[in-house]
C-alpha cells in the first residue's frame, strides 16, 4: 500500500484511480452509477436520519444542525471522529463500509448517498480539507474522460436519456481547505 503525506494527498490519489478506473473500464462506472441510483432512490426520505446516524457512528457528542432557508443550505457539524481513509474510499464505492464493527448503526455504505436526491452540491469539510461534489464537475470530468463518440456510444448501449452522464456523483469530487468551524466534519 502507497504511503500517503497528507490526507489531501490520499484522497488526490483515489480520485486519479476512480478516474483511471472509469476510463479503462468503463462497465464498472456505469454499473457503479446504477447502484448509486438504486440506493438514493431506496434511501429517500431518510436523508437527515442517515447524517445524524454518521454523526452518532463517530462518537460526536453534539451535532449542530443549521438550515439557511434563503440559501437553501443545511449543514450538519459534529465533533466525532474525522474521516478516515477508509472513510474517503467508502465514498468513493458505493455498497463499501468502513463501519465493519457491530458497534455502528450504519455499516453498507449506503445511506450518505441518500443526500444526493436533495443536493445540488454537497460539501465534506473534515482533515483540513474539503471535498465538494457537484453536477457541473462531474460532467467536465465526463467530458475530459470520455469524447463525444463514447458519450455516444454509453448513451445508445444503455438507452440512457442524452442528458445523461453515468458517471457516479460521489465519484468526482474537487479537494479544497476545510471551514474552521469549530467541529471536527461538517457536511
Amino acid at each position: 500500500r502507497l504511503k500517503f503525506v497528507s490526507m489531501k494527498e490520499f484522497v488526490t490519489h483515489l480520485i486519479t484511480e476512480k478516474k483511471e478506473l472509469f476510463k479503462n473500464h468503463s462497465k464498472e462506472m456505469i454499473a457503479s452509477y446504477d447502484r448509486e441510483l438504486k440506493t438514493i432512490s431506496g434511501y429517500n426520505g431518510r436523508q437527515l436520519l442517515e447524517l445524524l446516524q454518521n454523526c452518532d457512528d463517530e462518537g460526536s457528542k453534539e451535532v449542530l444542525i443549521k438550515l439557511d432557508i434563503t440559501k437553501q443550505i443545511i449543514s450538519i457539524s459534529n465533533n466525532g471522529t474525522p474521516f478516515s481513509k477508509e472513510g474517503y474510499e467508502s465514498l468513493f464505492t458505493s455498497d463499501y463500509s468502513s463501519k465493519v464493527s457491530k458497534k455502528y448503526i450504519g455499516n453498507k455504505g449506503l445511506g450518505f448517498r441518500s443526500i444526493i436526491n436533495w443536493s445540488n452540491a454537497i460539501e465534506i469539510h473534515s482533515n483540513a480539507i474539503s471535498l465538494t461534489y457537484t453536477e457541473k464537475n462531474r460532467k467536465d470530468v465526463f467530458d475530459q474522460r470520455f469524447n463525444k463518440e463514447e458519450q455516444k456510444h454509453f448513451i445508445k448501449t444503455r438507452n440512457f436519456k442524452k442528458d445523461i452522464i453515468p458517471m457516479p456523483f460521489l465519484s468526482m469530487p474537487i479537494i479544497g481547505e476545510a471551514i474552521e468551524n469549530g467541529y471536527v466534519t461538517t457536511i
